[in-house]
């Protein structure tokens, strides 16, 4: 097993990483690759967390004999966004091919309004502390997991136990019953992972989201959204018809006017405004968008960790050049262009 060693000026940071099975969450390999047993090495801890982005060894052992807390073990100082299998969700420099997910990188070299503000990598946002949009004020800072955060069970406040178990759960079935076999451990959400986390997406090699028509079915990842920007999810504060008030989510592509012709008249899934599935483990052919049938959702727009334009959006909606600015709404919105 390969040692990934975090060089920031006179800290040298160990940390190891598992490494996932090639199909599934499920991480193999050494037991000391993720835990240490005692916190000691030659008379040095083990344990390291970040703080503010920086690496800080703690002699006080993490929950579970982990060496890293979730930042930690998803962070690189290189440009690389999987190492060692691990899924790198904070880059130190500009990422190459982020993920999924985007990158927290943006969020401290490009802004605070690009992305969300995560204990650990940057500190509360400036403007909003710790209210999310079209939510109410939170006791804490958004963190990876537990109740202030969105992975893990979300009713454990503490983010080691809210991903307990997590890691090591066999899951080639995603129901959401347990963290471990919820999509991309989001308890209770359903979908279907692309195994590299969209590093090298095609318009047919991609992750699959729960949509819903319902605002109140919790699978799907825009009601998990909902659960800190509520306003921007549910009936009262979208609306069910035009005139919108917000953009609507969980809500159908119709399949009439503009938006019949969705990615201009070729109906290929776009991975610059993506769209849910109402069961994502029966698309004929993903490759293709059916409007009438699935689902526009939040992530349609937005990146869930962090990207280079404003708002985490997934393109430049500020631009002044107006085609670069309805690059991404075009997509649905096929006369706006």
């Amino acid at each position: 097993m390969r040692v990934r060693r975090l060089v920031f000026g006179n800290i040298v940071v160990v940390c190891l990483l598992c490494v996932c099975m090639p199909l599934h969450a499920e991480v193999t390999g050494e037991c000391s690759n993720c835990h240490t047993m005692h916190n000691s090495q030659g008379g040095q801890p083990m344990a390291y967390h970040l703080v503010n982005g920086q690496p800080v060894a703690s002699s006080t052992p993490n929950p579970m004999l982990l060496v890293c807390d979730c930042i930690g073990c998803h962070t690189s100082d290189g440009t690389n966004t999987i190492v060692n299998g691990v899924p790198i969700v904070y880059n130190m420099v500009s990422p190459n091919k982020p993920l999924a997910g985007g990158n927290f990188y943006y969020v401290i070299n490009n802004g605070n309004n690009r992305g969300h503000n995560v204990f650990g990598i940057s500190g509360p946002d400036p403007n909003l502390g710790n209210t999310p949009p079209g939510g109410t004020s939170m006791s804490s800072q958004l963190r990876c997991a537990g109740k202030y955060g969105c992975h893990g069970d979300r009713t454990i406040v503490n983010q080691f136990l809210a991903m307990k178990g997590a890691h090591h759960t066999h899951d080639v079935v995603l129901d959401g019953s347990t963290v471990g076999k919820s999509y991309r451990f989001l308890k209770g959400v359903l979908g279907k992972e692309e195994p590299h986390w969209e590093h090298d997406a095609t318009s047919s090699v991609h992750n699959e989201y729960q949509g819903a028509t319902d605002f109140s079915t919790s699978t799907s990842i825009s009601s998990l959204c909902a659960q800190c920007h509520g306003n921007f999810h549910s009936s009262t504060g979208v609306g069910d018809n035009s005139p919108w008030f917000r953009h609507p989510t969980d809500i159908i592509l119709p399949n009439k006017g503009e938006y019949q012709h969705y990615n201009d008249d070729t109906l290929d899934y776009s991975l610059i405004a993506p769209v849910a599935r109402l069961d994502p483990n029966s698309v004929a052919d993903p490759s293709k968008v059916v409007p009438g049938q699935d689902v526009v959702m939040c992530l349609s727009c937005h990146r869930a960790h962090g990207s280079p334009y404003y708002k985490m959006l997934r393109w430049d909606y500020t631009n002044y050049d107006l085609d670069k600015a309805l690059s991404g709404c075009s997509v649905c919105h096929t006369n706006k262009q």
